[in-house]
């Protein structure tokens, strides 16, 4: 199946479908909101954006809304006062529309963000919206948009357009938000104006072009490299700092059955210091202090944020040099070309967290900050035994 292609066989399409059931609802709506413009443009005029700033978030164990608890979801009229027994606490987008939640520690990684709006009249509204990681929409109970396979590029309320049906009055707008790294963000919008056809027709397309973003669980690991892993490093345990989100549907490592799957959803940056950033890094840790887990590979998606923060505190334990240190980082920057992948955003933010730490130079404070994830001395010392030669 050619997702990439710019025309999609019916076969494709009833593809995309099985793998995606969610992708089923939205294309009818949209084909039958396009049947109805045909047959009668005036009878969905597109009414002006009636979204604001304010959300209302209820932070849910995921769990809550399989089976019965999504189907109570969307049979809400309004925002109630607890959901699932959480209760909704208030918050405010910036002037870009965006929405940034921290995760607490400890604290469920499933979001529901709700809006009430008024419309002046039925018909339809178009949206500019996107989410980290993974998000679906629903306005007044019904499915309209879903990116639960992946936002697919960096968070703005420019990533996906659409038209959401709305009716005269009160209409309820409800997100469903799976947190990134360390946190949750949503950005939601208005987009510039647009013939509904040609909106609905774009929005269509790219439904279907976009789930090869990524797809959670998918196993990426090609046959040749499975070899190499296998045969000649012989590696025996596989580190995933990838969220549940992101290996949903996995029950093992994609290298096979010999080799142990630590699923260990890590954070990254400034999010190594927080509770959960540190439990995370304490699991990590733990598999490298256990002579029978070599060798071992850790990785995440792209290889350069949670990856690149738990190698760095490695490697400073190991007593890789400074400089060398912020070599290895910048070179897993080369290929990004998002303008927010920098020091001051990402990089900075993680060594600022080391130096707050006792010490007399950037080494002893990772020891430091190891030891404050529940190690000691001799655990450090055992790890270098492992992982150094003798000379």
């Amino acid at each position: 199946m050619n997702t990439n292609a710019r025309t999609l066989t019916a076969k494709d399409e009833q593809e995309l479908c099985r793998k995606f059931p969610e992708y089923r609802e939205i294309l009818a709506m949209y084909r039958k909101l396009k049947k109805r413009l045909a047959e009668d443009p005036q009878s969905l005029p597109v009414v002006p954006y009636a979204l604001g700033n304010g959300w209302t978030v209820f932070r849910i164990d995921g769990k809550a809304l399989e089976g019965e608890g999504m189907q109570s979801l969307e049979k809400l009229p309004g925002i109630p006062a607890t959901l699932f027994g959480v209760k909704g606490e208030v918050m405010t987008a910036n002037k870009r529309g965006r929405v940034e939640i921290p995760l607490k520690p400890g604290a469920p990684r499933t979001a529901v963000l709700m809006q009430e709006f008024t419309a002046p009249s039925n018909g339809i509204m178009q949206i500019a919206s996107g989410g980290d990681n993974a998000w679906s929409l629903r306005v007044n109970g019904a499915l309209v948009y879903s990116r639960m396979q992946g936002n697919g590029k960096p968070a703005t309320t420019s990533n996906y357009h659409y038209f959401v049906p709305v009716r005269k009055g009160k209409n309820l707008m409800c997100v469903v938000l799976k947190a990134g790294a360390a946190r949750w963000m949503w950005c939601c919008g208005k987009r510039k104006a647009q013939k509904p056809a040609a909106n609905i027709d774009e929005t269509i397309k790219v439904l279907l072009r976009t789930p090869i973003g990524w797809k959670a669980g998918v196993n990426r690991v090609a046959p040749e490299g499975r070899a190499i892993f296998l045969d000649h490093f012989g590696v025996k345990s596989d580190i995933d700092l990838r969220s549940a989100v992101e290996c949903r549907g996995m029950t093992g490592s994609p290298l096979g059955k010999s080799v142990t799957w630590f699923h260990i959803s890590s954070a990254a940056y400034a999010g190594m210091q927080t509770e959960s950033g540190k439990q995370a890094f304490a699991k990590v840790f733990k598999v490298f202090l256990d002579e029978k887990n070599y060798p071992v590979i850790f990785h995440c998606i792209a290889g350069q944020d949670r990856t690149g923060a738990v190698a760095f505190i490695l490697n400073g334990l190991l007593g890789v040099d400074e400089e060398e240190l912020y070599r290895d980082w910048e070179a897993t920057g080369f290929w990004n070309p998002n303008v927010k992948f920098n020091h001051e955003l990402r990089f900075n933010r993680l060594i600022d967290g080391f130096r707050k730490l006792p010490g007399k130079n950037l080494h002893e404070q990772i020891e430091n900050y190891v030891i404050s994830c529940g190690f000691t001395k001799d655990d450090i010392a055992r790890f270098r035994a492992l992982m150094l030669e003798r000379k």
